[in-house]
This record gives structure tokens, sequence and C-alpha cells, in this order.
């Protein structure tokens, strides 16, 4: 029979002799049902409890004035170690980047593609989620009362909405390809080509002065000194040719897209990339040599560095002992299809740069009139010559020579230059079809594309608008005559 059923007390007698035949267990909770009065349950409103010692300020009563810069008295065991002033100044760095990324979301709020910064937005929500930690400590310091609980509360809400808006930047943050910045790198890749005495101020601070004794001797005895230009690929060499195709290539870009250089903060860097190479190609081409008073024949450099010594060094170009002869072009050694590219290069250099510096932009032009004469006069392939030649051939000298006609008439308007441009391509083009066995690509071996864009431009033929229709055609579906044309994610192309 159950316990609960057997004990019924009747009086105080009972309860005792039960006490002496029950288990303690029992015992108390006898005691319980017949001591404890019935309690009613009700709802508590739980709150903070201050910690407040007697006698201690909380920070709420105006009794005593604190001083601003009043030492710590709350630091406790942190008191003479690191610890404290480490928040501090985690505190101090968490700060300054908030208000430097204020000032700069404010100064400038879009970027060049118009969209909002709203990786600036993320920085700074970012630093003031970094500054709670670090802001409870130093507000603990000067008071740990009531006061210290509610900036608890605050810093928790806070907390949680600097979070949220965290997560929101993050999703606003477009999926941007910045080509302005794809261009700034693109124009450090020439800075750390560079030969010569360099700039103090540079991209590339680990490339110092090189080649600084490159020179060549000229037919009148003396040394001339070849300063400045570009290393080719991964060596060495100064090429007169290919320097030349990429300073038209420069040149062409920034005059065709300037706007999108002044969007990207590019200017003077494109600017200046361009004079590097072209202030060069000025240097090689020596047309104003004298002996004795007399004018001799000109020569043109078409290379520095000796091949078989370059491929074999592979220290720095700052350390490097390496023999460097010069290799130049002449009337006895004729390089038609080098000194034209060169005539090009200079002539788009002038036409890219002539806002900034109309001076700098006539000594190209002028150097460019001087070399298209002589490569047309001095025929031949600088191949022959230069050992360079054979790895990086030329198999038509005709489209060098339109292609350097069609740019002097761009700078100069004369007429004569655009027949001649002309008459050079159709030579071109009867005489050699498009000179390469991919008449799709687009190369300093074969410039006839650029020419059918250039002479579209400027004549308005169907014939050339047709070419260049085709050459676009047949990269936008992929297909060239040699094999597929692949194109990255951001839709850069490679062949």
């Amino acid at each position: 029979m159950p316990l609960a059923v057997l004990y019924k007390p009747q009086a105080p007698q009972a309860a005792v002799v039960l006490h002496s035949i029950m288990s303690p267990a029992v015992v108390h909770l006898h005691q319980g049902l017949v001591q404890r009065p019935t309690q009613k349950i009700t709802k508590k409103t739980v709150v903070f409890k201050s910690t407040k010692k007697k006698g201690e300020e909380d920070g709420r009563s105006g009794n005593k004035a604190r001083r601003f810069c009043a030492p710590p008295q709350n630091v406790g065991g942190m008191e003479g170690t690191l610890d404290a002033w480490v928040l501090v100044a985690s505190f101090s760095i968490s700060m300054i980047t908030a208000i430097v990324g204020a000032f700069q979301m404010i100064d400038k709020p879009y970027t060049a593609q118009g969209d909002f910064r709203w990786f600036l937005a993320l920085s700074i929500f970012w630093s003031i989620y970094n500054m709670i930690p670090p802001a409870l400590f130093i507000f603990y310091c000067y008071n740990k009362g009531q006061l210290f609980e509610d900036f608890c509360s605050f810093c928790l809400t806070l907390s949680f909405l600097v979070a949220i808006g965290g997560i929101v930047c993050t999703w606003l943050v477009p999926d941007d390809y910045n080509l302005g910045q794809v261009l700034n790198v693109s124009l450090q890749s020439f800075e750390a080509q560079r030969s010569g005495k360099l700039p103090r101020i540079s991209n590339t601070p680990w490339r110092g002065n090189s080649g600084l004794w490159d020179s060549v001797l000229l037919p009148n005895g003396r040394n001339y000194s070849l300063l400045g230009g570009w290393y080719d690929d991964g060596g060495m060499l100064k090429l007169s040719y290919t320097t030349a195709f990429t300073v038209s290539m420069l040149s062409w870009a920034y005059y065709e897209f300037k706007g999108a250089y002044k969007a990207s903060d590019n200017v003077d860097f494109g600017a200046n990339t361009i004079r590097w190479g072209a202030d060069y190609l000025v240097k090689v081409s020596v047309t104003n040599i004298t002996s004795a008073g007399a004018a001799t024949q000109p020569v043109f450099v078409a290379q520095v560095g000796d091949l078989s010594k370059d491929r074999l060094y592979w220290g720095s170009p700052e350390r490097s002992t390496v023999a460097r002869p010069a290799y130049y072009l002449s009337a006895a050694r004729p390089g038609t299809d080098c000194m034209a590219m060169t005539a090009a290069a200079l002539a788009s250099a002038a036409v890219a740069i002539q806002d900034e510096s109309l001076q700098v932009a006539d000594v190209y032009l002028q150097k460019a009139i001087v070399l298209y004469q002589l490569a047309q006069r001095w025929r031949g392939y600088y191949a022959r010559y230069v050992e360079s030649g054979r790895l990086y051939p030329s198999v038509s000298m005709y489209d060098d020579l339109s292609y350097a006609a069609i740019w002097i008439y761009i700078a100069t308007g004369d007429e004569n230059y655009l027949n001649d441009a002309i008459v050079f391509y159709d030579q071109t083009v009867s005489a050699e079809g498009h000179v390469s066995p991919n008449p799709y690509m687009f190369s300093y071996e074969n410039v006839v594309p650029a020419l059918d864009l250039l002479l579209y431009k400027a004549t308005g033929d169907a014939f050339y608008k047709k070419n260049v229709q085709d050459f676009v055609r047949e990269w936008m579906n992929t297909k060239s005559k040699t094999g597929d044309v692949y194109y990255t994610p951001k839709n850069l192309a490679k062949a």
C-alpha cells in the first residue's frame, strides 16, 4: 500500500512516532508538507543589478567632478602590463582607419566606372566593429558602475547594427573588373623593363640603374651613348623593332581612349610610358653625324646586347658585367622594316602626347619624317644584318612603310603621306597577301589589320571597312584560321 495512504497524522504525538521509523528523506518531505505554505507563482521582471558597492560612485551622480585626463582607477591586475596599451593602440588604429575611410568616401564616392565605393563603407563598418572591445575596456577603466552597464547595452546594439551594415555592404560591393587598375598594372610592367638611369619615384622600387654604359661607336670614331629604352622579354637585349611596335600600340591606345586614362587617373603614367620608349627611339636614330665639320651618313641602332651571351646570364641587369655590343643599320646595311616601324612609332607618339608637350611632339614628328625618308631609300630587311631579326622577323617591308606613312599623315594632314600609305598597302596585298600564315593575327610581323582600320578612318573606303569587319568577326566567333581563339571570363582574347 502506498506510503501516502498509511501516513495520516492526526496529532503531534503521531508525528513523533513516525519520525522514529521513517527514513530521513520521507521525514524531510513531511516537514516540507507540514511547514511550507502554498506559494503563488508570479512573473518576475529581470533587471540588471548594479555592481556599485557602498560608497562607490556609479557615474550618474554629479557629486564628484572627474578630470578628463584623470588616471584610470579600475585597471586592476592589468596595471603595469602592456595589455592595456595594446587595447588602446587597437582602438586608436581602428578609429583612424574609420576616419580616413569616411574622408575618402566623401571626397570621391564613386569609382571610375560610376559605381558607389561600397568597399570603403565596408572598411568603415569593420573598423567601428573592431573599436567596440577596446572601447569597453577604456570605459571600464574610468567607470564600472551603472553607466558602464548602460554603455555595454549600447555597444551590444551597436555591434549588431554594424554587423548588419557590413553584411549589406558585402552584398552591395559589385563584382567589378576594375579596368583602370588593369591599365595601371599593365603600365607598371613597362616600368619593370626600363633600362638606364631610373627616376627616384617609381612603382617598381626594386629596380635600379642598369645599362649605364650602353653605347655605339659611330663611323666618325666617337662613342655615342644609348642610355634608356626597355629590356626585351626576360633578358637584357634592347631591340628597336619591337620597341617601336610597342610604342605605336601604346600611343594609339592613348590617343583613341584618352578619356579612359583620365577617368582612371593614368594620364601622366601613360604619357610618361610613351615618352620613355619614344625618347630611346629618337636616341638610336643617329641622323646628325658629322666628321671634320661635314655631315656623314646617318645610322640607326637596331640592337644593344649580345644574343648568345644574354641567354647565358641569369642575374639581374643591375649586376650584369656582360659585354653589350651595338648593331646598327646604314645605307650599306639597310633595314626598311625596322626603320619604317620606328618612324610610325614616333609619329604616333607625336599625335598622342601633343596635348601634354607640343615641343616634344614636334621633335618626334621631325625624326619620324627623316626615318621614313631613309627607310624608303635603304631597301632591305634588317634580319640580314641584326641577329635579333631571326627572333623577331618581318615578312614584309611594305606594310611597315604604309604604317609609317598613315601615322605621319594623321600627324601632319599632308595628303601625300596618305597616298603613300595606300600605294604601299596595295603593294603588300598584291605582292604578299596578308603576309602572315594567319591573316587574322595582328603583331609586329603583320600590321595589315591596323592599316585597314586606319585607312578606313582616313578614306571611308568600303574595302578597308570590310576587311576590318572580317577581322573582328573572325575573332568574335572564337575561330581563327589556325585554331580556336580562347577568351578569359572577362573577355580578353588569346589565340
